[in-house]
Formats: C-alpha cells, structure tokens, sequence
C-alpha cells in the first residue's frame, strides 16, 4: 500500500471494534481529501494482503474488525458480489440472443 493509504491504516489500528468507528467525513478531514478519494484508499487497504487487519464500515463511518466482527465484515461483502455475479451469469446466457456480442473480464480486474 502506498504512503496515504498507510497513514490512514495506522490511524484505523487505533479505531478497533464497531463501538470505535470514525467517520469517513473525520477520516477525510484528517488527511486532506475528499471522501472519494479516502475511499480509493479504504479500498486499497482491504485488498492489501499484506495488511494485518481487516478494515470494515458501517453506518457510524470505517474501524478495524475485532475477531467476532470480521464474519459479519465478510457477509457484508459477500452478498452483493453474489449478486453481481448473478448477473453478470444472466448477461452471459443472453449473449448470442440479441446479436450482441461476449464481454471478457480483464484478469487485472482480479489480480489474476
């Protein structure tokens, strides 16, 4: 991760549990920048998988998951890909139909 994204995962460590979260408006505050910005370096930080911790948010703004917190984290992050990839399935089985033609996922899109 680079120095921003760092700065702010150091300041996250002392924002653990739920209970402890900081909001994005504060986060942003504290380093200079928009919201859209702290959250292309939230997102940074998550994928970081060197990154000790695992980074999560709810409605009171973004902390570092406790070890029972991390499930729920997850779920949180799971369904809405589930449904994504529903649909992007969808789309698949519809190419051909309407003369239009099969997307490729770019394989660094995931890292793969």
């Amino acid at each position: 991760m680079h120095g921003t994204a760092e700065m702010i995962y150091n300041e996250l460590k002392e924002h653990v549990g739920r209970e402890n979260a900081i909001r994005a408006e504060e986060l942003a505050e504290m380093f200079g920048m928009g919201e859209r910005q702290l959250r292309d370096n939230i997102r940074e930080i998550r994928r970081d998988v060197e990154a000790e911790s695992v980074v999560a948010s709810c409605n009171q703004g973004y902390y570092i998951c406790t070890r029972e917190e991390l499930e729920k984290a997850n779920e949180r992050l799971y369904s809405p890909a589930v449904s994504l990839m529903k649909t992007v399935h969808a789309n698949e089985k519809k190419i051909g139909k309407s003369g239009q033609i099969k997307m490729r996922l770019d394989e660094e899109l995931f890292g793969n």
